[in-house]
């Protein structure tokens, strides 16, 4: 059962906003915590749906595999986030591989223990089916901002964002892993980020980027 102090976790997960208080503290009673070492499979693409995750340490690569044998990345997850939605309300297989990148520890929520929540609180459907309906509305967004805003205005607002989210300046992410979270090469996001480097704005690592003027970066977005 979750302790106290990670109830707050469940109330800043997307899914869960429109919730009422005790709707979430009750919701929240139900989780698991779970600890994930570096590199460890939290699922895998494939497996049945059974479990929502919420991060509360560490972070997480969602990656898909692709005909070609490599991995596309989809998403990359701190604190706060969650992983697995679907999977409470479908229980299809997952869709996608979760990857703990650095130790992580999880709340788990159960599928079987959120459709018995559900049907004692049938009062929060709507708040779902809202929930639900900004994330196809958020979706149709990127994928008009993946076909008619330039790159650099994408990149630089990706960088901003992951380094909000994950409170640091230093993002630990490979171009490639950025090529596939913005569906395009890896030679186009090298390409970009020489440009940001050139103007100061920005240091390249070996598998690391690290934002030195985010408000430079801002501007573009």
């Amino acid at each position: 059962m979750v302790e106290n102090g990670h109830e707050s976790s469940f109330a800043s997960v997307p899914l869960l906003e429109h919730l009422a208080p005790e709707q979430v503290r009750s919701l929240a009673r139900l989780g698991v915590v779970r600890r994930f070492e570096r590199g460890a499979t939290i699922f895998a693409e494939g497996e049945p749906g059974d479990a929502l995750f919420i991060i509360v340490e560490g972070i997480v690569r969602v990656v898909v595999s692709l005909p070609s044998g490599d991995e596309a990345t989809l998403a990359i997850l701190s604190p706060g986030d969650s992983v697995g939605e679907l999977a409470l309300f479908d229980g299809g297989p997952r869709s996608a591989t979760a990857v703990a990148s650095e130790p992580t520890q999880a709340i788990a929520l159960r599928r079987e223990d959120f459709l018995a929540w559900l049907a004692d609180h049938p009062q929060a459907n709507a708040a779902f089916l809202r929930t639900l309906s900004q994330r196809v509305r958020d979706s149709n967004r990127a994928f008009a901002e993946l076909a008619f805003i330039a790159l650099s205005p994408r990149l630089a607002g990706r960088l901003l964002t992951l380094c909000e989210r994950q409170r640091v300046e230093q993002l630990h992410i490979t171009q490639q892993e950025l090529a596939s979270l913005l569906g395009v090469t890896r030679e186009a996001v090298n390409k970009c980020l020489k440009q940001f480097e050139a103007s100061g704005w920005i240091a390249i690592g070996r598998g690391s980027v690290t934002v030195l003027e985010p408000a430079a970066l801002g501007e573009l977005t």
